[in-house]
């Protein structure tokens, strides 16, 4: 065939656009990824940081309470003291944990995002 009237010309032309138009679409795609890697990464270590503060922070309670017991058991303070720093324990070991849970699901969303 000598002439299709541009017909192949069209069709080439419009290949390449596609082709074009879908290797742009991965390269957003790999864009995402990454930056769904980077958060889930940056998720991780801020809640690892989290839980380091949070483990601090009961020490320095547990110290505490126990300068309380001293001074309850001495007639210093009353029993009320020693029950706000047990009340403040309690609640830091919830947050603890809730830093850990953080922890582990980004952990899962990293591993799996970073699998092959």
């Amino acid at each position: 065939m000598l002439f299709d009237g541009g017909r192949s010309r069209y069709q080439r032309t419009s290949v390449d656009q596609q082709i074009t138009l879908e290797t742009r679409k991965l390269e957003q795609n790999l864009r995402t990824i990454r930056t769904s890697v980077v958060r889930a990464w940056f998720e991780a270590m801020r809640s690892r940081y989290g839980i380091t503060i949070q483990k601090d922070f009961i020490a320095r309670l547990q110290e505490q309470q126990a300068l309380s017991e001293q001074l309850y058991s001495s007639g210093k303070v009353s029993n009320l003291d020693v029950l706000r720093i047990k009340t403040q324990i309690h609640s830091a070991q919830g947050s603890c944990a809730l830093w850990k849970q953080c922890w582990r699901i980004n952990f899962i969303c990293l591993r799996w995002l970073s699998a092959p």
